[in-house]
């Protein structure tokens, strides 16, 4: 039997197809590691090795702590490490770090209210009875003799907004495999360090909380398990992902962006990309052409009181009737027009909004008068000119 973990979840809610590569397939490919991964996992070595010795009744000095980070940084660092932000580099990576570390020392020292069970502590648990979980809590304390509190180390360079924390599943998740693991663990704080800010978060869970967490974790294990498609979802994390050759929305991408100049123009997907840019472009060209002209055609028509005119081999009918008129895209009230038709269930009758459908549904009444009286506030009666072409034959008849 599997056993689940929230970043495998979190990997299937960002991207089925990724999920599948990495979890299902175990594809083999080389793992890029970005300067931001590295720079949070030194930081928390340095707080667990803080801690770690803590429960041995050991307390490092700032300047240990920080030769530690600075020997564990060294160790590990390699030129295949991506720095992805233009003008920052490996040093001011490494003096954040150290940043992060003398700030957190400064604020908790001397660490004589801090009573530490574990550091990196694995939790194995299940969910429901059903599925097997796994999880790794940064830091397990215990404050008062009785309260566990499970506490998160982040790096990241955005604090989070009190909905995403109140929403948060992976501490969420740790409590319950917490309560499995330890009987007396009725009373359960979770912490998040938010590290860049020095700033921290504290939460404390009902069981109706924990319990429509678990819910929900269950029900995206049973979605995943019943999945056959894992469909690609591109997403603002498409450029970190470590699959990109086997994804549809990057294959070709990355495929010819190493290609030398000739060889890229003779890609026969880079030739039919070029030429369909190169006829849109002329398609619009014509288009904004036709319009002038149609706009002539028109005006020369209600100059010379015509409904017809001769061409060559074809004959042009110029038909002009009264139409009803709903807000175009860019009016404010498309919104408002196109919520009313979508809540009342019949967005698919008019094709996404046709109003040559929505007109034909409202002059036979298909719809209850409630939504039509709606519908017909956002209308107005304007005139459409319409140009048929009809062609004759070769001795001019039609």
């Amino acid at each position: 039997m599997p056993v689940y973990s929230n970043s495998m979840i979190s990997t299937y809610e960002t991207c089925p197809l990724k999920f599948k590569l990495k979890y299902i397939d175990k594809v083999d490919v080389e793992e890029i590691e970005g300067v931001e991964a590295f720079l949070g996992i030194r930081v928390h070595e340095t707080l667990a090795k803080l801690h770690e010795d803590l429960i041995l009744s050991k307390l490092n000095p700032l300047d240990d702590l920080l030769s530690f980070y600075k020997s564990e940084w060294t160790k590990n660092w390699n030129q295949n490490i991506l720095i992805r932000k233009e003008g920052i580099s490996e040093e001011n990576y490494y003096d954040t770090g150290e940043r992060l570390i003398r700030d957190y020392y400064k604020r908790y020292q001397p660490f004589t209210n801090i009573r530490t069970i574990a550091t990196e502590k694995h939790l194995s648990f299940k969910l429901k009875d059903k599925y097997n979980f796994r999880g790794y809590i940064d830091r397990l304390d215990i404050s008062n003799g009785e309260i566990y509190e499970i506490h998160d180390y982040k790096t990241s360079r955005n604090l989070p907004h009190d909905e995403w924390l109140e929403n948060d599943r992976q501490l969420a998740l740790y409590q319950i495999g917490l309560k499995q693991n330890y009987r007396d663990a009725e009373k359960v704080k979770l912490i998040w360090h938010y590290l860049r800010f020095d700033k921290e978060f504290t939460i404390e869970k009902t069981e109706e909380e924990l319990e429509e967490t678990e819910e929900k974790t269950v029900e995206l294990i049973e979605t995943i398990k019943t999945d056959t498609e894992f469909k690609p979802k591109e997403n603002s994390l498409c450029e970190y992902c470590d699959f990109p050759e086997y994804c549809p929305f990057q294959k070709h991408i990355v495929k010819t962006e190493t290609l030398p100049a000739e060889e890229f123009l003779k890609d026969d997907g880079v030739s039919l990309a070029n030429r369909y840019v190169e006829l849109k472009a002329q398609v619009k060209l014509f288009s904004d052409e036709l319009e002038v002209l149609r706009e002539k055609i028109i005006s020369y028509a209600h100059k010379e009181g015509l409904t017809q005119l001769r061409g060559s081999d074809c004959i042009l009918k110029i038909s002009e009737k009264d139409a009803l008129k709903f807000p175009s895209k860019s009016e404010p009230e498309r919104a408002e027009l196109e919520e009313l038709i979508k809540k009342a269930g019949k967005w698919e009758e008019v094709s996404n909004l046709s109003t040559d459908k929505l007109e034909k549904i409202l002059s036979e009444s298909a719809w209850d008068k409630d939504i039509i009286m709606k519908v017909i506030n956002f209308s107005r009666r304007d005139k459409e000119i319409k140009i048929y072409i009809r062609t004759l034959n070769e001795e001019g008849g039609s």
